[in-house]
């Protein structure tokens, strides 16, 4: 019995060694092929040629963004490529290490990073893009990565309040991040209510921290200016719009992007959320609200290819083109799709986590918390000109949900016959190097037209 626990146990050391050893080679391929002298990059280079570091800082604070520690990171890090290229790196493959600490399933978090399309943090320039946004959702990682221990009654060491403090403050400098830190840090106190532990210290004084730094982005004067800067030059009709049209716009924005066509990684996490459903249970009307997800995009996707009106709304839109007033029915539409997606996913979640419903509102709150900081875009004059980028955090968010569910089904997994489990193994990996060859693709493009 021991003997077999341990070859187990050496075989999964032996997976994960090969699997890490894969992603490190993969993300730093990426990085050391990566052009990054374009876009706002290249403007950051040469902004403390003639100004100092105080005068530019309090200029974006006065005029533009309330990043400022982001603002203050990326310019010290702007001049240095080799150093981006390590730095970025390392946070790329540690954010797959922190993902397997949290869902305990190391192999599968390693494994799900690939599918995360990093060609997006192309969009404003890698350096730019990346601080902005890959660089605070490590820092929130962190984050919870101590949460999952304190909530488990694992005591923290003093020092590591010393160094969360600096962590919170840097990734809630980001709004989508500070709204992911805020749903995900309110779920941590009212699940700690329902424990009756009233008084936590650490996770009480990263939601003080968050709300500090909400706080912040409200009273600064340089967001008003800009957004209303950007509604003039992107999107003159965004000032006219209703708080309803906002949201829809948010909701409109994740559905033409993981929807609306098979997202690379939010269509196989649906299906593998389905498999689980239909792997626990036989009950047919169960099994058909799982599959609604998956069979939503494929209904899109018949639907662009027989309408053109419906091709055009989802798949060819810009800012400048569109028009909420003109969409008519198909506005009903996009809400009833998103609603039924919606719908099913919290049932789905509930389905499989039935047995342990503390664990279902955790998955539920973390989902959340991913979802509204795809649809807070809504909010801005830029959702168009900012791209899937801003959907990074809802992307990881759907890989932490998906890597819990895989840990508390492995046993049922399991227990398929072992050529059953080498095909879905087998499908797994193809999916993946389909991921890694596109992402290489679009980097070999753009090294051809840069």
């Amino acid at each position: 019995m021991n003997d077999g626990l341990k070859a187990k146990n050496a075989e999964g050391s032996s997976a994960e060694r090969i699997v890490f050893a894969v992603v490190v080679c993969v993300i730093a391929s990426y990085h050391l092929l990566l052009p990054i002298s374009f876009g706002d990059d290249m403007v950051y280079k040469t902004i403390l040629d003639e100004q100092t570091l105080g005068e530019f800082l309090r200029f974006q604070w006065e005029n533009w963004t309330s990043r400022i520690l982001i603002e203050f990171v990326l310019l010290s890090v702007i001049k240095y490529d080799l150093l981006w290229r390590i730095l970025d790196t390392v946070f790329v493959v540690t954010l797959g290490t922190m993902l397997g600490k949290i869902t305990k399933e190391k192999v599968f978090s390693y494994a799900i990073l690939l599918l995360y399309p990093f060609h997006e943090m192309a969009s404003a320039g890698w350096i730019n893009t990346t601080l902005n946004y890959l660089w605070p959702l490590w820092s929130g990682m962190l984050i919870f990565t101590n949460y999952q221990k304190y909530m488990t009654g694992k005591k923290l060491h003093w020092s590591v309040y010393l160094w969360s403090i600096p962590a919170v403050l840097f990734a809630c400098d980001q709004e989508q991040m500070a709204v992911v830190m805020l749903v995900v840090t309110v779920g941590m106190i009212g699940i700690g209510i329902s424990r009756k532990r009233y008084l936590m210290p650490y996770v009480d004084l990263m939601f003080l921290l968050n709300l500090a730094c909400l706080a912040k982005m409200l009273l600064c004067p340089g967001n008003q200016a800009r957004s209303a800067t950007e509604t003039s030059i992107r999107y003159a009709a965004f000032s006219d719009l209703s708080v309803v049209d906002k949201i829809f716009l948010g909701v409109y924005n994740v559905e033409s992007t993981f929807i609306a066509r098979p997202h690379i990684l939010f269509f196989p996490i649906t299906l593998l959320l389905a498999f689980y459903v239909f792997q626990k249970t036989k009950i047919g009307w169960k099994r058909g609200i799982a599959a609604v997800p998956a069979a939503i995009t494929l209904a899109h996707c018949v639907l662009a290819e027989s309408m053109t009106k419906w091709d055009q709304v989802f798949w060819r839109c810009e800012a400048g083109q569109f028009d909420l007033e003109s969409l008519g029915i198909y506005r009903l539409l996009v809400w009833l799709f998103f609603g039924l997606v919606l719908c099913s996913l919290v049932f789905t979640m509930y389905m499989l986590w039935e047995e342990k419903i503390r664990s279902f509102w955790a998955m539920l709150i973390l989902w959340g918390a991913g979802l509204a900081s795809a649809v807070m875009m809504g909010f801005s004059p830029t959702m168009f000109d900012s791209g899937p980028r801003t959907m990074l955090f809802f992307c990881f968010a759907m890989m932490t949900v998906i890597g819990m569910c895989v840990h508390q089904h492995k046993r049922s997994f399991l227990r398929l016959p072992q050529d059953v489990r080498r095909f879905w193994y087998g499908v797994g990996a193809l999916w993946i190097l389909a991921s890694v060859i596109n992402e290489l693709a679009f980097i070999a493009g753009f090294i051809k037209n840069t």
